[in-house]
């Protein structure tokens, strides 16, 4: 079977090749040749949500996300996801359809979501081209979390694995994860989050980490999260260090001081 049909895409295999190579440069933080095992390796990163649950999500009320106003982009393009390319889309989108779980109106009187090779309804169509330009405004912080995992002694020091060890990783079909706190201090450091917003940003994550950690019944799950609590738990340490040494005041953008997480059962 060509590569391209593999794939789900609809288009000969040099023009579906020609277009997924345009897709991954949206969201590509790094990119090189693997000569002696003859392929090209693009590096991508994402912000992903933790889920406690694996059969619901957790943002789901009555059956309706209660997040598709304010965190937009991921969810407003399911199921035509901005991270796949447009020819593949159409065979997705049958797959997601046909899932017994999933209710979806497929009836005649349903609203139109592609026709032929194009994104028919306006809404997803908009989305998408946000989530691009979403992934250029972000790139040049991308750049600045790849430029640290390029030697082992910066990696060390920020927080990241090595590409190395990403690209290791990769190759036995497993993404690497690290807290969002690494990313947001490197944020910080190249002047893209104040210091006011980067301690707004730490206190709502921890509180709900914390809230989470309350609520969370599966030991594995409670494990994950007071693991995540931790990092924040030493920023907090480190926060409080800076405020106590001498000098000009740290700007606070929250009042009142860090929530304190419960206790391990």
């Amino acid at each position: 079977m060509p590569w391209c049909k593999k794939k789900g895409s609809n288009l000969p295999t040099r023009a579906a090749l020609a277009e997924t190579r345009q897709h991954i440069g949206h969201f590509s933080s790094r990119s090189h040749v693997d000569r002696r095992r003859q392929r090209t390796i693009h590096l991508e990163i994402s912000a992903l949500t933790f889920g406690a649950r694996k059969d619901r999500c957790l943002a789901l009320l009555d059956d309706l996300c209660s997040i598709y106003a304010s965190r937009p982009l991921s969810c407003r393009t399911v199921p035509l996801h901005y991270s796949r390319p447009l020819s593949v889309i159409g065979e997705y989108l049958d797959s997601f359809t046909s899932t017994a779980a999933y209710s979806c109106d497929t009836s005649d009187d349903a609203p139109v979501l592609l026709k032929g090779a194009s994104i028919a309804d306006p809404l997803a169509k908009e989305a998408r081209s946000e989530a691009f330009k979403l992934a250029d405004t972000d790139r040049d912080w991308k750049h600045s979390l790849v430029e640290r995992m390029v030697r082992a002694d910066t990696a060390l020091a920020a927080g990241f694995p090595t590409y190395e060890v990403v690209a290791a990783n990769s190759d036995r079909g497993s993404a690497t994860m690290v807290s969002m706190l690494v990313a947001w201090r490197v944020a910080r450091d190249i002047g893209l989050l104040s210091t006011s917003d980067f301690r707004k940003v730490c206190h709502s994550q921890f509180s709900l980490l914390t809230a989470a950690l309350d609520a969370a019944s599966d030991p594995h799950v409670h494990s994950d999260l007071r693991e995540m609590l931790s990092d924040y738990e030493i920023e907090r340490g480190l926060d409080q260090g800076r405020e106590a040494q001498p000098g000009p005041p740290i700007a606070n953008g929250v009042e009142g001081q860090w929530p304190q997480p419960p206790e391990a059962p």
